[in-house]
């Protein structure tokens, strides 16, 4: 009686093309997935962008003496210095959409600046990013929503 010995392991003319076609599927895979990972990296950079801006504005807004927070004129003064300073660190920092003035909020205490001194400092900024057109239109818009929020204590700067 003789043995016969069966193999596990195809021979190799059988196995010719399986390295091409997972190739193949990695290559799809990835060049689906590349255009999201643009886009997520797009959003990001320019969060850092606009946080960059909100954290110079309330850092400007928290070192002003209390001689410029002493009346209404001078607060009015002093949040639109801040908020022109958000405007232009944020075009410095590359953001994508332009921000304007009139979306910076510059608050004391989480109210708009009075007369009364203040304990912190707070300045925000909300902007719409531009995503990759089509990516997501599916399930959103075109646009995505950022928004940074910084509060700094008055007087860090000072102290």
């Amino acid at each position: 009686m003789t043995r016969r010995v069966f193999r596990c392991v195809a021979p190799r003319r059988a196995r010719r093309g399986v390295a091409a076609i997972e190739l193949a599927l990695v290559l799809c895979a990835s060049v689906l997935l590349a255009p999201a990972l643009l886009s997520i990296g797009t959003v990001f950079l320019n969060y850092v962008a606009l946080h960059k801006a909100v954290h110079e504005g309330a850092r400007a807004m928290a070192a002003l003496p209390p001689q410029a927070l002493g009346n209404n004129a001078a607060i009015v003064q002093a949040r639109a210095a801040t908020a022109a300073l958000v405007v232009a660190t944020a075009q410095q920092a590359g953001l994508a959409t332009p921000l304007t003035a009139d979306i910076v909020f510059v608050g004391c205490d989480g109210v708009i600046c009075n007369a009364l001194p203040a304990s912190t400092v707070t300045v925000s900024a909300s902007v719409n990013v531009p995503m990759l057109p089509g990516l997501f239109s599916t399930v959103t818009s075109d646009t995505l929503q950022l928004q940074a929020i910084h509060t700094m204590r008055y007087g860090y700067a000072t102290n």
